[in-house]
């Protein structure tokens, strides 16, 4: 059953309509010609080409709300709506969009009043009273969300989100066979109805009615493959009915449709628990840590969202949990927010090091230094210059990081056999003392 929805991405409704009646369709008095568009008086034609003039500003104003929404620029959205409104108080869409935004937002007396304004100016519009139950449906008002729904179905009883929609207020009141009843009038209209199945579904689980639930279940996933609430409901009813290898298979087919959610790798932590896999069990747990730090990331992003150390924090996050290709996004958008800030380089050079790309990680850390040198571009230099047989270049740059490691020792020995190589005995043997004194092993390699 979907808990889950914006109801911003939810509305698409048509505005109020305009007459169509003309002068032409008025009637005439005997013996008086009507007026041809080039006779009609001034201030019709003025009132007209004003009348043109608003329907073109308020569908502008529309789009550009549309536009910040899409954009999650939630603000500007309300402001243009409250300026649609306020020039055509009969702009349906207008009230149903800044509905759904004062939803998402929470503030629900805005929100209803809105709904309210919508379903007085269209009460015929079953997607209008639609959408008003649903917000009361997610507001657990669900004895006036069904009401909106049953008048809805009485203006267009093929109506079958309706259907659905009161079907889910009968399961929240624990009514299950009058939700059964509508989820499956709901399949019986549409037979392709997937919501309606996998809700149905739930409503047999919930009545104890498993065989029932999980035949709902397996329609719903052959209709659509891809349906993650359904393989969630039915690994939970695996899961309460002892089922546990059945659970995990399920589980494990939401996580790969949606491997950031934590919920799905806590119940196969849980099932995994229950069949005695404490590896399998113990990585899940892990997993669940890491999520709920990269969720912690994410709002520091979305806090700061013109700050690039948010971004540089969540990449070194991602690229430890083995998203490196996000990582990168991560990196770019950093840099895109402050081109002279310095650690975003260097930090993407890392990235770029991992995997092997030491020209790029060289040249990324050329930039930071260039634009804010610090001693993490030369260390992360250092080790690709290495990398790449430049000894000479490596130890100069672990000198200005003022590095003094194994990996330091290792490239003073490297460069003591290159130069004795070349016959260089006094360079080589005081490259030899210098990565001896730092890594003592390396005396055993010199034998």
């Amino acid at each position: 059953m979907r808990k889950q929805w914006l109801f911003i991405a939810a509305l698409v409704v048509t505005g109020c309509g305009e007459s169509n009646q003309t002068e032409t369709d008025k009637p005439k008095p005997p013996n008086v010609r009507v007026n041809s568009k080039s006779d009609r008086p001034k201030s019709e034609k003025s009132s007209q080409k004003n009348k043109s003039k608003l329907i073109i500003a308020t569908k502008t104003m529309m789009d550009r709300a549309k536009t910040h929404i899409q954009l999650r620029e939630f603000g500007k959205a309300l402001q243009v709506l409250n300026q649609v409104i306020q020039i055509d108080p009969s702009a349906t869409e207008a009230y149903m969009r800044r509905a759904g935004l004062h939803a998402d937002m929470g503030q629900n007396t805005h929100a209803f009043s809105d709904f309210n304004a919508a379903v007085k100016l269209q009460p015929k519009n079953v997607s209008v009273r639609n959408m008003r139950g649903f917000f009361l449906l997610t507001r657990r008002v669900y004895d006036q969300a069904i009401s909106d729904f049953t008048k809805a179905i009485r203006m267009d009883p093929k109506f079958v989100q309706a259907y659905n929609n009161r079907g889910l207020s009968y399961l929240a009141q624990g009514k299950f066979v009058n939700a059964i009843g509508d989820f499956a009038t709901a399949v019986g209209l549409n037979p392709e109805y997937v919501d309606a199945y996998n809700n149905r579904g739930m409503a047999h689980f919930r009545a104890k009615n498993n065989d029932k639930a999980v035949a709902d279940f397996d329609v719903a996933l052959r209709i659509n493959p891809d349906y993650i609430n359904a393989y969630h409901n039915r690994g939970m009813l695996y899961f309460e009915n002892g089922q546990f290898q059945k659970a995990v298979i399920d589980f494990t087919e939401a996580i790969a449709r949606d491997r950031h959610n934590p919920k799905y790798f806590n119940l196969r932590c849980a099932a995994y628990g229950k069949l005695n896999k404490n590896n399998e069990a113990q990585a899940d747990a892990s997993k669940v840590e890491w999520l709920q730090k990269l969720r912690n990331l994410n709002t520091v992003v979305a806090q700061a969202p013109k700050q690039p150390t948010g971004y540089i924090k969540r990449a070194e996050h991602l690229i430890d949990g083995g998203e490196s290709k996000v990582a990168l996004v991560n990196y770019e958008t950093a840099i895109q927010l402050d081109p002279i800030f310095g650690k975003s380089y260097s930090s993407r050079a890392s990235y770029w090091f991992r995997h092997g790309e030491y020209d790029r990680a060289i040249a990324d850390c050329d930039t930071a230094i260039q634009v804010n040198p610090h001693h993490d571009a030369y260390s992360i230099r250092g080790d690709a210059y290495l990398k790449k047989g430049n000894y000479d270049q490596a130890i100069a740059d672990f000198t200005k990081a003022k590095r003094f490691d194994v990996t330091v020792a290792k490239a003073y020995f490297l460069r003591s056999q290159t130069r004795k190589s070349k016959g260089n005995d006094t360079g080589a043997a005081t490259d030899l003392k210098r990565a001896i004194a730092l890594d003592p092993s390396l005396k055993q390699m010199d034998r």
